[in-house]
């Protein structure tokens, strides 16, 4: 099984497809508990978790793992400070603020990638 894992090719692109469909358990989560009246940073680990195993089962065997501990403290930053200071309105900039800092590195990650260089347009002399 780990070495069909490790031969099979990373695709990054249903990665970041998987990853974001593995957040939505997070998300969902989020709602529900909001609508209860909570919070809880609970729901901020099932998106990390989410977002780590949607990776790998769309994208190959590597995850990033940078990316989703940005997720994670920031999560946690934003419960235990920004919710408290904010109330709601820390709630409201959690999603946006965390995904920005998320995509930073996975875009640096894809703009690396060999197949990513390879397809990059080659200018004509004249």
């Amino acid at each position: 099984m780990e070495e069909q894992r490790k031969k099979r090719q990373e695709n990054i692109v249903a990665g970041v497809v998987g990853a974001f469909l593995g957040t939505l358990l997070g998300v969902v989560c989020t709602v529900v508990i909001g609508q209860l009246g909570y919070v809880a940073s609970v729901s901020g680990l099932i998106m990390a978790v989410g977002a780590l195993k949607g990776y790998e089962l769309l994208g190959g065997y590597r995850t990033p793992i940078l990316s989703s501990f940005i997720e994670l403290v920031g999560k946690l930053v934003f419960t235990f400070v920004f919710v408290r200071l904010f109330g709601y309105w820390g709630i409201i900039w959690t999603e946006p603020v965390i995904w920005f800092l998320m995509v930073i590195p996975l875009v640096v990650m894809t703009l690396k990638s060999p197949v990513v260089r390879m397809q990059q347009p080659r200018h004509k002399e004249l």
